[in-house]
């Protein structure tokens, strides 16, 4: 990918963030970090990011993803919880997370899910540029 990758990260534990964050931007990414989910909701609004990551915050991880779905229905999700799969199924129903990491380990497994998001971003970049234009 070519263009500049955006990452939003939602989590209020700072050890974890600078894990996350870390893993990112080794990985090329642009990082932007939020505390909260009112400011970490505007920087969606005004900035379309392809890639948010949600963990800690003041609401429940759904109040998140309902806020994250009406405000930026494109981005792609990856939750940061200690919920069973089964849980993060069942709460996340509806709203087309890439997936779930577990918080007390994070980083081994969201290079999984970068790649599954980098290979969905290529193919509808690539889906794009083949567009015919129209007059």
């Amino acid at each position: 990918m070519s263009s500049i990758r955006v990452v939003s990260l939602l989590e209020m534990e700072p050890e974890l963030k600078g894990k996350v964050a870390g893993y990112f931007e080794d990985e090329g990414y642009c990082v932007r970090s939020f505390d909260g989910v009112i400011p970490f909701l505007e920087f969606l609004k005004n900035n379309p990011v392809s890639l948010a990551l949600v963990g800690l915050s003041e609401k429940s991880e759904k109040d998140v993803l309902k806020l994250i779905v009406r405000q930026s229905p494109m981005a792609s999700v990856i939750l940061m919880t200690d919920l069973s799969e089964t849980d993060v199924h069942e709460m996340a129903e509806g709203y087309g997370i890439l997936g779930a990491v577990p918080r007390s380990e994070p980083v081994p497994a969201l290079k999984e899910l970068k790649d599954r998001f980098e290979e969905i971003s290529g193919i509808i970049e690539s889906s794009l540029k083949n567009l015919p234009l129209t007059d």
